[in-house]
């Protein structure tokens, strides 16, 4: 089984690839398929019915630029080794503190609440950009604060969603 550590801007993921088995935070993700279109690193791949273009590019062995529908995201990647841990570390505020908006979108759904203790990567809400789910998780374990969105709500890239304390 591969492991990876998988931060998107500051949003953390554990990815899992056993054999055609994914994983993504522990729930199963069936990977649509990308097609190359030249070898700028533009892609195509189909979701819920709809064709969508992304344009990869590759920073170093481990950062990636993607842009989706306009928006621009990084992606930091690095492979776990076999005794669970990556050796990378990153800032104490990535790991406790705020939770902030990857990118321009609306809240579908909050997942913990206030007073909920969470565990690294466990979901704490979900937002939805470009007809596209994505779950927002904990980097890290620690206690829910103040969360500053509520379902419906339109937020913007960078905005404060959730503060995390220290458990």
């Amino acid at each position: 089984m591969l492991r990876y550590r998988v931060w998107i801007d500051q949003e953390f993921y554990l990815v899992e690839i056993n054999g055609d088995h994914i994983q993504v935070n522990g729930a199963d993700v069936v990977p649509s398929a990308l097609t190359a279109l030249n070898e700028q690193g533009l892609f195509q791949f189909q979701q819920n019915g709809h064709q969508h273009e992304i344009h990869i590019q590759r920073e170093s062995l481990q950062q990636f630029h993607v842009t989706i529908g306009g928006h621009h995201i990084t992606v930091d990647i690095e492979r776990e080794r076999s005794n669970g841990h990556s050796g990378k570390t990153r800032s104490p505020e990535l790991q406790v503190g705020e939770v902030h908006a990857p990118m321009h979108a609306v809240v579908i759904e909050l997942v913990a609440k206030e007073g909920d203790k969470v565990e690294e990567g466990q979901p704490l809400l979900v937002l939805e950009a470009m007809k596209m789910q994505m779950k927002i998780n904990s980097p890290c374990a620690a206690a829910v604060g103040d969360i500053f969105c509520q379902p419906g709500d339109r937020v913007e890239k960078g905005e404060l969603l959730v503060k995390l304390n220290p458990l």
